[in-house]
């Protein structure tokens, strides 16, 4: 058994992008959905695929134990020990970080937006793949916003701060008055290291100004674009082969 893990964006043909079937009600969309899962499923070889309903909170999905791959339950990580199953992050900004413990076989993937990676949910996962026994963890940031795009006001760092102090490397002055540009993904790998992970693979990517690949929230709100966005995901899965 193999450990594989691919990052999906608007580079892969075979998908328009839109994953959450909690999204649509029309037949017409929930039928792209599926299609998309399909061409995922059958690109990574995966038996099931499990998509979460991102909630910005802390609840871990252990995959090994569900049934119905068909539902998209409300959380921000999930885990398996199990061949076949295909875990998988949504995203357009937040950081998806990819996990893996190669000797014991163990996989993990977390949605960290800034309230759940201030919640340490990557804490909470970290245990409970160490309850499954991995040991020599490995880590994966995929497409994030990066540092130089993503500003923040004063209000907002203050408040950060005030749960993470630490958190002060992470930020700069910004080109506003009372701004500042914060650096999420770092912030992940502060909290992977202080959990004594140090194989960390970073993309290193900005989705907000690469728009040709990356879906970008932030981008899209700026240019005033709503409705159904597309979402990058990020998928990890314990091979069969």
């Amino acid at each position: 058994m193999a450990i594989v893990y691919k990052i999906f964006d608007k580079s892969y043909p075979l998908s328009s992008g839109i994953y959450g079937a909690l999204r649509f009600k029309d037949s017409e969309k929930l039928a792209i959905v599926q299609a998309n899962h399909l061409a995922i499923r059958q690109e990574m070889g995966a038996q099931h695929l499990l998509m979460l309903h991102h909630v910005y909170g802390t609840k871990i999905v252990d995959a090994d134990n569900v049934i119905d791959f068909s539902y998209e339950p409300d959380a921000d990580a999930s885990i398996a020990s199990k061949p076949g199953i295909l875990l998988s992050v949504q995203t357009a900004d937040c950081v998806p970080v990819l996990l893996a413990c190669k000797k014991s076989k163990v996989v993990a993937a977390a949605h960290c937006s800034w309230h759940t990676s201030l919640n340490n949910i990557l804490m909470l996962l970290v245990e409970a793949m160490r309850v499954k026994g991995a040991s020599e963890i490995e880590a994966i940031i995929g497409p994030a916003i990066r540092q130089d795009s993503y500003e923040v006001d004063a209000q907002f760092r203050d408040k950060f701060l005030a749960s993470e102090r630490l958190a002060q490397a992470f930020f700069r002055k910004g080109n506003r008055d009372h701004h500042y540009q914060f650096d999420l993904p770092a912030f992940c790998k502060l909290k992977l290291n202080q959990l004594g992970i140090k194989e960390i693979m970073d993309t290193g990517e900005d989705t907000y100004s690469n728009p040709e690949k990356y879906c970008s929230y932030r981008r899209d709100r700026q240019q005033g674009i709503t409705g159904n966005r597309t979402n990058i995901l990020s998928t990890i899965m314990i091979s069969n082969d």
